[in-house]
């Protein structure tokens, strides 16, 4: 099976490399089926997702979150 990520990544000081299978596979843990269907809202979820895995972005306290 072909790897549908690249395989970049962004070495953030104190985190360490966040890969973009990481912030890909959190998206699509926090968002919903019809939420994919618009490409610039998951723009802006991939931008926030990355802040949260870097750690300048709080992450929401609620367990079952969305974007």
């Amino acid at each position: 099976m072909k790897n549908r990520y690249s395989k970049g990544w962004a070495d953030y000081p104190g985190v360490g490399r966040i890969y973009d299978t990481d912030v890909a596979k959190y998206v699509r843990a926090h968002t919903h089926w019809w939420d994919r269907l618009d490409y610039h809202f998951m723009c802006d979820c991939a931008q926030v997702a990355f802040g949260i895995l870097a750690g300048y972005i709080e992450k929401p306290k609620k367990k079952n979150w969305k974007f």
